[in-house]
């Protein structure tokens, strides 16, 4: 049985001594959840035996939860509602999606949603101001530097636009918002291999956990974020470099999560 604390500790020894056959000084395994929790328990219990020993969670469940989060906060305030009757996709595929189990129609999904609401903001705030030949001009210029003070003025006005309005519903879409950049915010961390802006994202991330009772999760990522914040050097200088994540070809912006990477070879290849 794959989830049997006896094959879990079976499979961290052999990592290990494969680890160390190759000159590594710690071994790096990555689990999903279910078996995250029982390898951590194996590796709290046996810490004298695995002392470099790093457990990762995979990054690519972990997000599908963070989606599945936002399905049942938001999915019957309106964001079903929102996908299927834009036409945008089918009530079944909609549903799939705020149950995180289509992880790339989810995220397409998230990202429109977002665009069409951040316009909308975008519009209500700057309905009065010419602000785009500002930025055109700075463009046609080649000034980066004028160009970021009008982005920061902009930003800035619309902090506190949001501020000032105190309807509910404006609010909680503000929240969907936030949300919403948290995954576009983890994924771009994962593939551009910024391991401290991964770490952030994560971080953010754990509270809406505990909002739609993913108990597992809430339970287990603080856990995780915890060991991500003391690893062994050579570790933490290789995640610095970007190799948390796994890239197929050597090319810019086209990291993955190991566990999404391990699913579309070895994983695929067995099936």
């Amino acid at each position: 049985k794959p989830s049997d604390p006896d094959t879990v500790y079976t499979a961290m020894k052999r990592a290990q001594s494969m680890a160390y056959a190759l000159g590594q000084e710690s071994a790096v395994q990555t689990f999903d959840q279910q078996l995250y929790a029982v390898a951590q328990q194996v590796k709290w219990t046996c810490a004298e035996e695995f002392p470099n020993h790093v457990l990762q969670l995979g990054g690519f469940h972990l997000l599908s939860t963070m989606i599945a989060s936002i399905g049942k906060i938001w999915g019957d305030c309106g964001l079903y509602e929102l996908l299927v009757d834009s036409e945008a996709f089918a009530p079944n595929s909609a549903q799939h999606m705020l149950q995180g189990k289509q992880f790339k129609r989810a995220t397409r999904g998230f990202m429109l949603t977002y665009e069409v609401l951040l316009s909308a903001l975008l519009e209500a705030c700057f309905k009065d101001e010419a602000y785009e030949e500002d930025l055109k001009k700075c463009l046609k210029d080649s000034n980066p530097a004028g160009f970021t003070q009008v982005v920061a003025s902009l930003y800035h006005k619309m902090e506190v636009f949001i501020t000032q309005q105190q309807h509910p519903t404006f609010q909680f879409w503000i929240m969907y918002l936030e949300a919403v950049s948290l995954i576009m915010i983890n994924i771009r961390a994962v593939r551009e291999g910024d391991f401290e802006l991964y770490l952030k994202s994560i971080k953010e991330i754990v509270p809406y956990f505990f909002a739609a009772n993913r108990q597992n999760y809430a339970r287990y990522t603080p856990a995780y974020l915890w060991d991500m914040l003391h690893l062994p050097e050579f570790v933490s200088r290789s995640f610095e470099n970007g190799e948390f994540s796994v890239r197929h070809t050597n090319n810019k912006f086209n990291g993955v999560w190991t566990d999404m990477a391990t699913e579309n070879t070895i994983i695929k290849d067995t099936k």
